[in-house]
This record gives structure tokens, sequence and C-alpha cells, in this order.
């Protein structure tokens, strides 16, 4: 219904399809050199690459960027963000969030940069590698067979 108003005013309409034309031809003395880099979610494209398996994570470096797959199989909510636990049929990880953390039993794929918290237990390092997500698609939003 919105829509159908919107159309109605053929000036907003036309305001909107010039804005891209004059963009493009270097009107209102705007470049786009000079436009800041965008953080958009990643497009669902690069979350279509096959998922690392859980226990491939050791032999990926620090700072990688990965793609996994799994089921949430715990859930530890911040007053902003929090962790969850994912698993696979290789293994499970730590996964550090901004957002709300997914309900228990979701299965999701993510990208998400591989990171590392040492651990000290009497002088011995027992820490373990997890990641920090960049981006989550729920998995009854994919087409994953």
């Amino acid at each position: 219904m919105a829509m159908a108003v919107f159309l109605r005013h053929p000036l907003r309409l036309g305001s909107l399809l010039l804005i891209p034309t004059l963009l493009a031809c270097g009107g209102w003395g705007l470049s786009t050199e000079a436009l800041p880099p965008l953080n958009l979610p990643l497009p669902i494209a690069q979350l279509q690459e096959p998922p690392l398996a859980v226990e491939a994570l050791a032999q990926q470096s620090i700072g990688s960027l990965v793609t996994i797959q799994g089921q949430v199989t715990h859930v530890a909510p911040f007053s902003v963000g929090g962790l969850y636990q994912l698993t696979d049929d290789t293994g499970s990880v730590w996964v550090l969030t901004t957002e709300t953390p997914p309900d228990l039993e979701t299965m999701i794929r993510l990208q998400g940069q591989v990171q590392y918290e040492q651990i000290l237990v009497e002088g011995r390092d027992r820490g373990e590698r997890y990641l920090q997500e960049r981006d989550r698609i729920i998995r009854s939003a994919l087409d994953l067979g």
C-alpha cells in the first residue's frame, strides 16, 4: 500500500531514479573515491563455499577467515553479544559474537576469523582456538542438502 502511494507521486520516484544517474556522471561533485568503505554483511555467495570441518581449525592461521557449519550445542549470552558452541561431526568450537547468539540446536553456517586465547594452568598453555563471528546464516534459510 505504501508503494502504491509512493508511485502516485512521480516527482519522488523520478528523483530517486535520477540520483544514480547523477552519481554515475559525476553529478553534485561527488566521487566514489571519496566515499568511505561500507561495512556491509557478506554476500551470501561468500558463505556458499564448502564449510571447513571444525577439526581442521587447528591448521588454520590465527586471523584467517573460515566458513564452518554445524549445530549450536551451548549458548552463553552476555548483555551485548555472547558465546555459542558450534558442533559438527568432527568436533566443536566456541564462537564469539556481537549479535544475539542463536538458539540451542539451531543449524547454522558462518564465516568467522580464527582467534586464540591463551589459558595458563600450572604454567602450561591450555588455550584453544575460537572464532570471532563475521556473518551467519541460519540453516533453514539455506539449501545445504
